[in-house]
C-alpha cells in the first residue's frame, strides 16, 4: 500500500512508479468510485487509445493487427 497526500487544491499525485507501470500520461482518464469505507480509483478503460491498450499487455503491435487478421482469415479458409 502507498500513502499519498491531498494538496490544498484537492489534488493527489500518483507516484511515478504507478504512472509508469500503468502507462498513465497527462490525458489518462480515471474513475473515482465512492465506497462505504473510502474511494477506489480505476482506469477508464473505454477511453484508452489503441497504442496505450497495446502497451498495457496486448501481445500484438497495433501496426500489425490488420496483417495478423488477414493471416488468420487465410488460415481459417483453408
Amino acid at each position: 500500500m502507498m500513502v499519498i497526500k491531498v494538496d490544498k487544491q484537492g489534488r493527489v499525485i500518483l507516484p511515478k512508479e504507478v504512472r509508469d507501470k500503468y502507462h498513465f500520461d497527462q490525458d489518462t482518464e480515471l474513475h473515482v468510485i465512492e465506497k462505504e469505507d473510502g474511494i477506489e480509483i480505476k482506469l477508464a478503460r473505454n477511453k484508452l487509445p489503441l497504442k496505450q491498450l497495446c502497451s498495457n499487455g496486448l501481445k500484438y503491435d497495433p501496426k500489425n493487427i490488420l496483417a495478423l487478421d488477414i493471416a488468420n482469415m487465410d488460415d481459417d479458409l483453408q
